[in-house]
């Protein structure tokens, strides 16, 4: 009875040991080691190419690919892998959700239709809001995209703010800056406003302090121009 016992736990001890080797996939947030997070989730236009978070080459990874798991009824498209680079164009307007397979890890795309967005390229956009009373301007403000790596967002950088000196104190300048958040978030979706205040205005200081405008005084704005700039 004894040497049967043996005969059995040795069995057990053999088949645990190759198991207690395996392992299973890694966790999913481990294997992906780029978001791509400068591309916009939500607003994105029809007919480009979403690039999935990027994962890493870890063996223990292998299993994981990112699909296409819920998308409108119209569209056909799927999810293709290039060199180890996801990716995915929608040429239907909707909601897309995609799933790192057997790793719950999950993202949703927003898509807009592109044919909407006047054109291709971000470095182009109009770029000008303005108020007018009659024949008269009021106040303009000139505005273009702005991309920033360290936010992780397409933003817009106002470059200039211009209020009549007659109708200052009217609330109008609020209003301008509002209308370019809201015409940009018909282009592109903006995730902040960004603009430089001159010291020798305090007056437009003041505005962009009631606004909720913070300064980065971690941030120094530098110029190359004239001689350097030909030099370069």
């Amino acid at each position: 009875m004894r040497q049967r016992l043996s005969l059995a736990s040795a069995l057990l001890a053999a088949l645990a040991a190759p198991l207690s080797g395996c392992q299973g996939p890694a966790a999913t947030p481990a294997c992906i080691t780029d978001e791509l997070g400068a591309q916009p989730a939500a607003r994105f236009p029809s007919g480009r190419t979403y690039y999935l978070p990027t994962l890493t080459a870890d063996p223990a990874c292998a299993s994981l690919a990112w699909a296409l798991e819920s998308a409108p009824s119209e569209s056909a498209n799927e999810v293709m892998t290039q060199a180890g680079q996801a990716r995915f164009t929608p040429e239907v307007p909707g909601t897309y959700r995609f799933a790192l397979g057997g790793g719950g890890e999950t993202r949703t795309l927003e898509v807009i239709d592109g044919t909407t967005v006047p054109y291709e390229d971000f470095a182009y956009y109009p770029a000008r809001s303005q108020a007018e009373v009659g024949d008269e301007v009021q106040g303009v403000v000139a505005f273009s995209p702005q991309l920033s790596t360290y936010r992780g967002a397409i933003g817009v950088y106002i470059s200039d703010l211009w209020v009549a000196e007659a109708a200052r104190g009217q609330g109008l300048g609020r209003r301008l800056l509002a209308a370019v958040r809201d015409e940009a978030a018909g282009l592109w979706g903006p995730g902040y406003l960004r603009l430089t205040v001159y010291a020798h205005n305090p007056d437009a200081r003041r505005l962009y302090d009631r606004l909720g405008f913070t300064d980065r005084a971690a941030e120094v704005w530098m110029v190359l121009d004239g001689q350097a700039l030909e030099v370069l």
